[in-house]
């Protein structure tokens, strides 16, 4: 067996489990239990052992259970099974059926197909059990620590209840192979041929919207150095192209990007995402706002489309180019499928046309060929709404003679007043839901004449009256338990706002710099520092505020580095070459050759210290310390003194498995210590309540070494765990992987080399780094 990249298949099979010895805590002895989402794989033939298992061949994974394909199942909540060549053999199609998912993944980039030659053997036993979804790609995610495309592939896999689906990875299998090769491996789905691509295809390009792929980007699957290993020749009619390199011109996709196939699925949930916008007509005074809703549904069901990208533009009429606000502020649709926008009707008399898209294809703030895409039309006119039409009006009069009959006609004009419908002239009209007689909001009824949040409204003119003790959403994700207060949608605090509005946040006394990334890590996230260093070929996908206010080299940018969002800094300057799309004429301060370039017009650039990121930036290094504090302050629920998970082993908390850990509540598990060690693993379960928070506080060391991970489990909201380092150290080392936020007040934090982490790194006194070719994403992370 040869390999590409200087990687071979390092294979474990089912690794026992070394129990560990806890030193009591005071007077008190408190346990963690041993536990695994794994379940023990039979001598022979293995029917699934609950409802809720998926089945993974050993030789297709590296390291076994604890590989990233089983942790990516066992954060969907489901049971691994792992077995080895012999036990899949002695399978039959019953016992492959009975299994949620088959997962033959990724051994990190082996080439030659012997890996799957069991799965090879047996093709028409376990193809024929799959009838539900299915993922293919033709290249290598865990060799490239991919997990955001692993998770994503493995939960779309095993999504369905009812049927067994499967996620297929073509490694390296097929590299340099002749065009026209048969894939044997995959004859119990249908015919595929493929082509092992003898050069490097690095860039890649979402097609469709397609929930296997939610939340990707095009940069989630280019730059991966071969981002592409095997490209689809030829496939079964069933199954539908996601992704192509675009390299090659061998397929045009419905969205007319031509490149070639490589990632394709086939499956009962596929969705076709619906766009509206109301009101799609409206007529309102110049000098008022106006505010369009966009709802986005699956639609084939009708159900509400979360967390997706939308984009507004004016692109004609007197507006045209004019900004305006999002509610979300990101302008991604909430629980509802939602966004309004909003602006000021400033451009006089006329009529504007205001595109909404979703930004799913190419997420670049711009409508491209494929999005789903609406447009509604606004008419501003001054405040003079009456007219005068003169109507004709024909009478006859008869007239009677002996002789004869005539006929006499009179022609009269008559004067008819016609008021044109328009918000706050007190009739409701149109798409009116409510009309109080004014243009102005904050009073129930809004300046497009609809009722607000926390109002109710009724009658002509409309008598708005406030709510008081309502659910509501405040628009703002960073809160919780938003109620209406007298007429105003009010939420809580988190207490870890940092996390939730920024990846990466780090402040330094000592003013060295604060934020520091190796090349090529990829941050996907919004950046806040005293200082910023970003690493030659660092992709950071969201903003870089520092506070720094005289420095020359506030941020430094390393060659071929990859900004998203705005560049912002204290008054400080900006050294180095930005790359992306970028706007000629305005030049960035100090920098040493390359591009004397600022970013495109849909990001910020600004060194004048008066930016409100910088700010922002301030408030939530400010924000470490009040949060470490009141971290600080909560009520242990359970303490466990000095804790070290030996090599290869596993801690999980659980409610019913660890003392005073229950489900649905905030859970303090206290640590005078934790360590890692190599391929250890801490288990977080939820207990099947999505509201469990873990707040693993560690009053001193805390470090994860090589290849150790942080595992969800029964639910488990990565946005509800916290690791709170309070000492002097916060280190998870090579390779590591999990999710969560880690706060160390007093300490500097650091991601290793090719770690991938789902969370916010934040640093009280010291740097945040990012190590060589480590990934970093973000979401809100709410806590508690």
């Amino acid at each position: 067996m040869r390999t590409l990249c200087g990687r071979s298949s390092n294979q474990r099979g089912l690794f026992s489990l070394v129990a560990m010895k806890m030193r009591p805590c005071g007077a008190v002895f408190i346990a963690l239990a041993f536990a695994f989402s794994l379940a023990a794989a039979p001598a022979g033939a293995a029917p699934a052992p609950n409802a809720n298992s998926v089945l993974i061949l050993d030789s297709t994974v590296t390291s076994g259970a604890s590989s990233l394909e089983a942790q990516a199942a066992t954060i969907a909540g489901f049971t691994v099974v792992v077995v080895n060549a012999t036990q899949w053999a002695a399978m039959t199609q019953a016992d492959f059926a009975s299994y949620r998912a088959i997962i033959l993944g990724d051994p990190t980039c082996v080439t030659g197909t012997a890996p799957i030659a069991a799965a090879e053997a047996n093709a028409m036993v376990w193809g024929p059990a799959v009838n539900g979804n299915v993922f293919i790609i033709g290249t290598d995610p865990t060799y490239h620590a991919k997990t955001n495309v692993i998770n994503n592939a493995v939960a779309f896999a095993a999504s369905d209840p009812a049927k067994t689906g499967a996620y297929i990875t073509l490694s390296c299998y097929y590299h340099g192979t002749a065009p026209g090769t048969a894939v044997p491996l995959l004859n119990g789905l249908g015919s595929f041929t493929t082509t092992g691509l003898t050069g490097c295809f690095d860039a890649a390009h979402i097609v469709v919207a397609h929930p296997a792929l939610t939340g990707l980007v095009d940069a989630d699957l280019a730059n991966w150095s071969c981002s592409v290993h095997e490209a689809f020749e030829a496939w079964p009619a069933s199954f539908q192209v996601l992704a192509l390199a675009l390299e090659g011109n061998v397929f045009t996709a419905g969205d007319g990007t031509t490149g070639t196939p490589y990632i394709m699925a086939r499956g009962e949930q596929l969705v076709t995402l619906g766009l509206s916008l109301q009101p799609l007509n409206a007529l309102n005074f110049v000098g008022t706002n106006h505010t369009v809703t966009a709802t986005l549904t699956d639609a084939q069901t009708g159900g509400p489309q979360v967390g997706v990208q939308l984009g507004f533009k004016i692109l004609s009429g007197p507006n045209a180019g004019a900004s305006g606000t999002c509610v979300p502020a990101n302008c991604v649709t909430d629980n509802n499928g939602q966004v309004t926008f909003t602006y000021t009707g400033l451009g006089g008399p006329g009529q504007d046309a205001i595109i909404g898209w979703a930004d799913t294809i190419v997420v670049n703030g711009l409508p491209d060929q494929g999005e789903p895409q609406v447009t509604a039309a606004k008419d501003w006119i001054i405040p003079e709404t009456t007219t005068t039409t003169m109507v004709p009006t024909t009478t006859t009069l008869p007239t009677t003679t002996t002789s004869s009959t005539t006929t006499s006609t009179t022609s009269t004009t008559t004067s008819t007043t016609t008021t044109l419908s328009v918000c706050g002239d007190s009739v409701i009209s149109g798409g009116e839901e409510c009309d109080d007689g004014n243009n102005a909001a904050g009073d129930g009824c809004d300046d497009n004449c609809l009722v607000e949040v926390c109002w109710t409204c009724a009658g002509t003119p409309s008598v708005c009256t406030a709510l008081d003790a309502v659910a509501c959403d405040d628009g703002d994700v960073c809160t919780t338990g938003d109620t209406c207060q007298t007429g105003s949608c009010v939420g809580t605090e988190v207490l870890v706002r940092s996390a939730c509005d920024w990846v990466v946040v780090a402040g330094d006394p000592a003013r060295r710099v604060q934020v520091k990334t190796k090349q090529p890590s990829q941050v996907l996230g919004d950046i806040c520092g005293d200082r910023a260093m970003l690493g030659e070929e660092t992709i950071n996908g969201g903003d870089i505020a520092v506070t720094e206010s005289t420095f020359r080299n506030a941020i430094r940018f390393g060659e071929g580095a990859d900004v998203v969002g705005d560049i912002v800094t204290g008054g400080g300057g900006v050294r180095g070459r930005p790359r992306g799309t970028l706007l000629p004429g305005l030049a960035i301060d100090e920098v040493t050759g390359g591009n004397v370039q600022a970013k495109d017009p849909l990001s910020d650039y600004d060194t004048t210290g008066s930016h409100p990121q910088v700010a922002a930036c301030q408030l939530a290094q400010d924000g470490i310390d009040t949060a470490g504090a009141a971290l600080l302050g909560l009520s242990t629920t359970v303490s466990v003194g000095k804790v070290k998970v030996p090599r290869g082993t596993s801690i999980t908390i659980a409610p019913g498995t660890t003392p005073g850990v229950v489900a649905g509540a905030v859970n303090v598990v206290e640590f005078e210590s934790l360590t890692i060690a190599t391929d250890g693993t801490i288990l977080l379960d939820a207990g099947g309540n999505a509201a469990t928070v873990y707040v693993i506080r560690v009053l001193g060391k805390f470090s994860m070494a090589l290849r150790s991970s942080v595992v969800l489990a029964g639910g488990q909201l990565a946005e509800n765990v916290i690791f709170h380092g309070d000492g002097k150290k916060c280190h998870l080392g090579l390779r590591v992987t999990g999710s969560g936020v880690v706060i160390c007040p007093n300490a500097k934090v650091k991601l290793n080399a090719l770690a991938v982490w789902d969370g916010a790194m934040l640093s009280g006194k010291g740097k945040a780094f990012i190590g060589e070719g480590a990934i970093l994403t973000h979401q809100p992370f709410f806590g508690l």
